[in-house]
């Protein structure tokens, strides 16, 4: 199953996201006001069905393969999580000591929860924290510490796209 979870977008997303579930079965629309990306992700969380849960950026794009990948990696070595590789296209700017530092803190904290593909067991009890910058963070140490097995897949499966000025990494926080 897809879930998408319009998070009272105001563009075309919405109408895109219902033309794409026209198309394909396994696709499932939710809209609800924008409460941000920790309540979207959640909503999508408790609705899963699934055995696996794996998270996608707006933003961003996802490999053809990777979930096909990651998947049977998991299968293969019996691991509750598999990661992977992402691109990571960073904005071109001025580089101040505060974007250096943030940026520093991001890559060295900051595991984003779209490079893995998780059990969907571990997330019992485990939900994101509304309101809260970088909420990946908060929930991939409790989610690893669950895990029994891990898989790595040294692939790039993932562009992230830093470039967007109106993404929640770039929007000012202090």
């Amino acid at each position: 199953e897809i879930i998408l979870v319009d998070d009272g977008s105001t563009d075309n997303s919405l109408k895109l996201c219902h033309e794409a579930a026209k198309e394909d079965e396994r696709i499932i629309v939710m809209h609800q006001e924008n409460a941000g990306q920790s309540s979207a992700r959640n909503r999508a969380i408790d609705s899963a069905k699934g055995k696996y849960l794996a998270f996608c950026d707006s933003d961003d794009k996802m490999m053809p393969e990777m979930i096909e990948k990651l998947m049977i990696a998991s299968k293969n070595n019996n691991a509750e999580i598999v990661m992977c590789n992402a691109t990571k296209k960073i904005k071109e700017e001025n580089t101040t000591a505060r974007i250096f530092l943030e940026n520093v803190l991001m890559d060295k904290f900051g595991e984003q929860l779209w490079k893995f593909l998780f059990d969907v067991k571990l997330w019992d009890g485990i939900s994101l924290p509304v309101g809260r910058f970088v909420e990946d963070a908060y929930v991939l140490p409790e989610l690893i510490k669950k895990a029994e097995k891990i898989a790595i897949i040294d692939e790039i499966l993932y562009d992230y796209n830093f470039d967007n000025p109106d993404s929640s990494s770039n929007l000012k926080r202090y």
